[in-house]
């Protein structure tokens, strides 16, 4: 990133990362995440997973556990999207 927090806001552009896509191991999506981003986020985890040898990123849904007051992931299933 290329700003400093303290005096600037950052741009989208500031705010992407570089990576190794095969690199990537597991997405968890917060408890906020709308389905139309979770979507719109597999349906790029495809293209690029067809674009690096099947690469498979593991899924998971964040959630909270009332009785524990704690937040958990749970497995979202994947062998139907891939």
């Amino acid at each position: 990133m290329n700003f400093n927090i303290f005096q600037e806001t950052p741009t989208i552009e500031d705010m992407n990362a570089t990576y190794n896509f095969q690199s990537l191991k597991s997405i968890t999506f917060g408890l906020k995440t709308e389905m139309k981003d979770m979507t719109e986020i597999i349906n790029i985890l495809i293209e690029k997973s067809k674009q690096n040898n099947g690469h498979k990123v593991e899924l998971y849904q964040a959630t909270f556990n009332a009785e524990t007051s704690e937040i958990e992931r749970i497995p979202i299933r994947t062998d139907n999207i891939y």
